[in-house]
């Protein structure tokens, strides 16, 4: 009865230390883009990621017009020489709950004197804050911010898709 007591204790001394020098998953804060016929593929420090990009939408900054975000980019990737012919950047609630009213703003950081691109999602219809279309080679920016106040921070997932 003793000796099992000890197993089982140890069993689990041994599950709990497993568990807390499991490394954490790091979230690509800089990132390529490419893409090879249908798909497309995300690399951080010259490494496949696959998985969900999450952060934390929302800031202090007013952008006029795109909610209020922070003052620097959640993100920043690089599409390659020749481009890309179709991606799509969603944000989606992390915790899977009803679509919250995030903002998604692209800036082309290749060139300052373009248009910044931004999408609001609509929590009442459920449609998600996403762009999409043709890329050209570049550098890119996204920030993900909150539409109604600057107080909200929620969490987010940014889908990157064909």
């Amino acid at each position: 009865m003793k000796l099992s007591t000890a197993i089982s204790l140890s069993a689990a001394v041994v599950g709990t230390l497993a568990i807390a020098i499991a490394p954490a998953i790091a979230q690509p804060r800089n990132f390529t883009v490419a893409s090879s016929g249908s798909q497309v593929s995300i690399q951080t420090n010259g490494q496949a990621f696959s998985g969900p990009i999450r952060g934390t939408a929302g800031g202090n900054m007013d952008s006029v017009g795109c909610g209020w975000m922070s003052n620097t980019p959640n993100h920043t990737f690089t599409i390659g020489p020749g481009g890309i012919v179709s991606m799509k950047l969603s944000v989606t609630d992390a915790n899977g709950g009803t679509q919250k009213p995030y903002t998604l703003m692209i800036k082309n950081a290749s060139d300052p004197n373009a248009t910044p691109f931004c999408a609001i999602a609509d929590p009442f219809s459920n449609a998600k804050a996403e762009i999409g279309g043709v890329w050209n080679p570049g550098n890119y920016q996204v920030f993900i911010g909150n539409f109604e106040t600057q107080n909200q921070k929620d969490a987010y997932v940014l889908n990157i898709s064909p």
